[in-house]
C-alpha cells in the first residue's frame, strides 16, 4: 500500500492558515505541484529511505510512552558450553566413569536436566545423572570418554538430544520456555525554518480536493521550506540507523536511543573482515542467518561498493536482478511497491535477497562520509509471535509517542506575523517548527546481519 495522505483542510479563498498548510514535499506526494516545483519529488511510495519503507508497510506504530517492550522466546534448541577455566571438569576415575561438569552460564545451567542425554562436540555422547548446582552437572558417558585431561574440555560445547530413563522412573521436571525481555524508548527530535516578512512572496497557493472530506479549495506551502523538511527527515533517518543510548551527557535531559547499527553491532550477525565478495562469503552470510533461523526474505540496505559488488557477482551467477519469480512478501506481497522503491532480488540457499543502494550510506555528509560506502546492513523480513502477549511483532518497526488523542509522530505549527492569517506574536517572520517523539523498535537482532566489502 502506498503512503497515507496526511489531513489538510483547504480553505474557501487563498488564506495563509495553520489548517491549509502542506509541505513542498507533500505537494509533491499528492501530485499537486505547479512548474516550480521539483518533479524528482514526485514517488509513488513517498520517501524512498527505510522511514519511508516502513511507513509504506504500515511499521510505523504507536506508543503510550517514552518506552516500549516486547518478550522474545530464545531459539527452542540451544548450544551450551563448559567453562574456560580450570574447574571446568572434574574426572572420578578412568575414562569409563562418571565427570562432574561445569558451564560458563547459570541461565544456561538452568536448562539441563538430570535425564538428559548430551552430545559433545568431540562426538563423545553422555547421560546427566544427577544435577549438583546451577551451572553444575554430573554426567557418565555411553562409552569412553574421549579424553580425561581437564584442558581439553575447556570451553567444549554441547547440545541435548533427548532424554531417556530406566523402567519405573518417575516423568522429568518441566523446563520453562526461556524468554527475554526486550526494552526500548523514544528520543525527541526538533527543527526549525524561518522566512522574513519581505519574503512572504515565496508561498504559493494550490487548488485542491482534500483526499478525506472531498472538500475542495486551496492550500499553501513555502517554496524553501522542502529542503528543511528534507534535512529533518534525513537526521530522522540517521538517528534510527546510528544513534546510541546515551551514558555520559544525560544531565542535560539527552536519553538517546539505541539505534540499528550499534544494536546489530552488540547482539547481531557481524561480518566486517572487508574482503572481497566471493561465493564464500554470501555462503557464509546464508549459513550464518540459517543458524539463526532467519527468515526467507531479507531487505539488504547497502553503501554504493557492496552494492556494486553483488551485481557484479549476481551478473556472474546469471541471478535474475529485479524481475522474475521472486518471494515479495517483504512489500506487502507487491512486486511494483519493490521496483518503485529500486530493489533488485537474488535468492541463495532458499533465502531471497532484495538488495538496494541505500542514499543513507552513500551521501557526503552523512555515512559516505564516515565509511558506510563498503557497509551493508540485512534485515529480516516479516513478524514473530511475542510469547508473552501474543502479539504478532514486526522484525522493524518505528514507534512514535501517541496518548488522549495527542500524537508527536509529525508535529508541524508556526509562530510570527508574517503571512498568517491569525498571527501569533509581533515578529516580522514566519517560523516553521517541527517536532517528533519517536524510537525504533527491533525483534530477533540475532537475525540481523551486519556485513563490509574490500
Amino acid at each position: 500500500m502506498a503512503i497515507s495522505s496526511p489531513s489538510f483542510n483547504p480553505s474557501a479563498t487563498q488564506t495563509a492558515t495553520t489548517g491549509s498548510y502542506v509541505s513542498s514535499t507533500l505537494i509533491a506526494q499528492l501530485n499537486l505541484q505547479k512548474h516550480d516545483v521539483s518533479e524528482e519529488l514526485i514517488k509513488k511510495y513517498g520517501d524512498q529511505g527505510l522511514s519511508g519503507y516502513l511507513d509504506s508497510i504500515g511499521k510505523v506504530t504507536a506508543v503510550g510512552s517514552d518506552e516500549f517492550l516486547h518478550f522474545e522466546e530464545n531459539l527452542l534448541h540451544q548450544e551450551y558450553a563448559l567453562k574456560t577455566g580450570a574447574t571446568c571438569v572434574v574426572f572420578v576415575g578412568d575414562n569409563t566413569t562418571d565427570a562432574t561438569f561445569e558451564m560458563q552460564s547459570t541461565d544456561d545451567g538452568q536448562q539441563i536436566r538430570a535425564g538428559a542425554n548430551i552430545l559433545f562436540d568431540n562426538g563423545d555422547l553422555a547421560h546427566v545423572a544427577s544435577i549438583t548446582d546451577d551451572d553444575t552437572f554430573v554426567a557418565e558417558p555411553f562409552g569412553t570418554w574421549s579424553s580425561t585431561t581437564e584442558s581439553y574440555w575447556r570451553a567444549r560445547k554441547f547440545i541435548v538430544v533427548g532424554l531417556e530413563f530406566g523402567k519405573g522412573t518417575n516423568q522429568p521436571g518441566s523446563l520453562e520456555p526461556s524468554v527475554s525481555k526486550v526494552t526500548g524508548r523514544t528520543a525527541i527530535y526538533k527543527e526549525s525554518y524561518a522566512v522574513s516578512g519581505s519574503d512572504a512572496t515565496q508561498i504559493a497557493y494550490v487548488k485542491v480536493s482534500s483526499p478525506e472530506t472531498g472538500k475542495s479549495g486551496y492550500v499553501w506551502y513555502i517554496k524553501g521550506e522542502g529542503d528543511t523538511r528534507k534535512r529533518f527527515n534525513d537526521y530522522l533517518e540517521a538517528s534510527m540507523m546510528f544513534s546510541e543510548k546515551d551514558t555520559n551527557v544525560g544531565a542535560a535531559g539527552i536519553t538517546g536511543q539505541q539505534g540499528l547499527i550499534d544494536n546489530v553491532n552488540s547482539n547481531g550477525m557481524r561480518d566486517l573482515s572487508g574482503t572481497m565478495l566471493t561465493d564464500a562469503r554470501v555462503d557464509a552470510w546464508v549459513d550464518a542467518i540459517d543458524k539463526q533461523r532467519g527468515p526467507a526474505e531479507y531487505t539488504a540496505w547497502c553503501g554504493l561498493d557492496v552494492s556494486l559488488a553483488l551485481d557484479d557477482w549476481m551478473a556472474s551467477k546469471n541471478q535474475t536482478t529485479a524481475v522474475g519469480e521472486q518471494n515479495w512478501g517483504a512489500f506487502n506481497n507487491s512486486k511494483d511497491m519493490a521496483l518503485n522503491f529500486g530493489f533488485q532480488s537474488f535468492t541463495r540457499g532458499g533465502y531471497t535477497f532484495h538488495k538496494k543502494t541505500y542514499d543513507l550510506f552513500n551521501q557526503l555528509g552523512m555515512g559516505g562520509s564516515v565509511g558506510y560506502r563498503k557497509k551493508a546492513l540485512f534485515i529480516p523480513s516479516g513478524v514473530q509471535k511475542d510469547p508473552r502477549s501474543g502479539l504478532n511483532i514486526p522484525a522493524l518497526q518505528i514507534r512514535y509517542r501517541e496518548a488522549n488523542g495527542y500524537s508527536r509522530k509529525m508535529e508541524h505549527w508556526f509562530t510570527g506575523s508574517a503571512i498568517l492569517a491569525q498571527p501569533n506574536s509581533t515578529e516580522d517572520v514566519l517560523r516553521c517548527h517541527y517536532r517528533t517523539e519517536r524510537g525504533v523498535q527491533v525483534f530477533g537482532v540475532n537475525r540481523y546481519l551486519l556485513a563490509s566489502v574490500a
